[in-house]
């Protein structure tokens, strides 16, 4: 086994690098959700069709697995906007109290949206009342057929 370096071991991981490499993770997966979800309407496929079988804990973990992401990056960029603004809030000790107060306020905000907002009812959420579907796979068919006739 190969030693390790003794700082590794005693260093603690700062709360405001935790915060950081947070804000980038949710803000990766938001853009995956965004591309997965386009991608799967773009082929037909219908995720809220799939999200209406699942078990009421797999949509509870779904619910936490979009909202918490939305949330934080949400919280993370108000804060972000709020340092543009106030530069002197900027300092080591107001860092760490707005990295415990977005981490906490995140969390809270998700569970509070998870159990009162979506309760569990996701399609009601995205789908109005008088959902018309629409096919368009026959239009965009056409349009990939007539790709050649537009680059000439």
């Amino acid at each position: 086994m190969t030693k390790i370096s003794p700082h590794v071991s005693i260093y603690k991981f700062p709360i405001t690098a935790i915060t950081s490499i947070l804000n980038r993770g949710t803000g990766v997966a938001l853009s995956g959700m965004f591309v997965l979800s386009g991608t799967s309407l773009a082929l037909g496929k219908k995720p809220l069709d799939h999200y209406s079988k699942l078990q009421p804990w797999q949509k509870t973990l779904v619910n936490y697995g979009v909202l918490f992401p939305n949330i934080y990056h949400a919280f993370g960029g108000i804060r972000h906007m709020i340092w543009d603004k106030f530069p002197k809030l900027l300092h080591n000790s107001a860092v760490h109290r707005s990295s415990i107060l977005l981490i906490s306020s995140s969390l809270i905000t998700t569970i509070l949206s998870e159990k009162f907002v979506i309760n569990k009812n996701l399609e009601n959420v995205f789908r109005p009342r008088n959902y018309k579907e629409i096919d368009v796979s026959g239009i965009i068919e056409e349009e990939i057929i007539n790709i050649p006739d537009i680059c000439n």
